[in-house]
């Protein structure tokens, strides 16, 4: 079912629904016109506040700076691991860390 066949039945199904709540129940407070009202779609407006400038990428910038960061120090800590392993097959003595 496209959009356009959904629409048209949208006032069909809130007849018929209204018309179920009407027969259930004898307790609501509300008229039928004000559930009407409260029925209706809502139309959503979308306006962009604070577009974002022309070279940020689409404005994620921030994010693929950081994640560029984020390998790269991935990338030196595994060759400073590396380099380490293999100093110490040297025959170096291990790294270690002292408290100042």
């Amino acid at each position: 079912m496209d959009r356009s066949q959904r629409s048209s039945r949208w006032p069909e199904l809130l007849q018929l629904l209204l018309g179920q709540i009407g027969q259930q129940t004898e307790q609501i407070q509300i008229p039928v016109e004000s559930a009407k009202a409260l029925m209706t779609p809502v139309n959503v407006q979308e306006e962009v506040v604070h577009p974002p400038g022309l070279n940020n990428a689409s404005g994620n910038a921030p994010g693929l700076l950081i994640q560029i960061l984020w390998i790269g120090s991935l990338v030196t800590g595994v060759v400073l691991f590396l380099a380490s392993q293999k100093a110490v097959a040297a025959g170096s003595r291990k790294w270690t860390v002292s408290a100042l």
